[in-house]
């Protein structure tokens, strides 16, 4: 297969957001809040909505992270399906262009699921405890 001759052009929104972009790409790297828990372990997470992009840690304490991008230029409603975890509330943490790692809200978790609105271009961290 032949090598490409040129590099694609740069995401244009993006352009003059390097130290944002740099964070959220760090946070996605390192997991979030489940990166600071030593002994975190990814698990499996799966999505159907396009624009979303998700990964989740079980952290050593017996928590879990579920990190999610949307990298849609408006808001994603998504419903989140718990199998296995027992936990009344769920609490977002929020980065975007004017928040890093913000505590939002907590949202209340019925029948093992909750639903949550993701504001657009953003990253959110939901801490899951039981």
């Amino acid at each position: 297969m032949p090598r490409p001759a040129q590099l694609p052009a740069d995401i244009g929104d993006f352009t003059g957001r390097e130290t944002h972009v740099r964070h959220l790409c760090d946070m996605l790297v390192q997991g979030g809040i489940a990166a600071s828990s030593p002994g975190a372990v990814r698990i499996g997470t799966t999505t159907s909505d396009a624009g979303l992009e998700a990964s989740a840690f079980r952290n050593s304490d017996g928590s879990t992270a579920v990190i999610v991008l949307n990298s849609a230029h408006s808001r994603q409603a998504a419903t989140f399906s718990l199998r296995g975890l027992r936990a009344a509330h769920v609490t977002p943490y929020l980065t975007d262009t004017t928040h890093q790692l913000s505590a939002q809200t907590p949202i209340t978790v019925r029948n093992s699921a909750f639903t949550a609105t993701l504001p657009p271009r953003s990253l959110v961290t939901y801490d899951i405890r039981s």
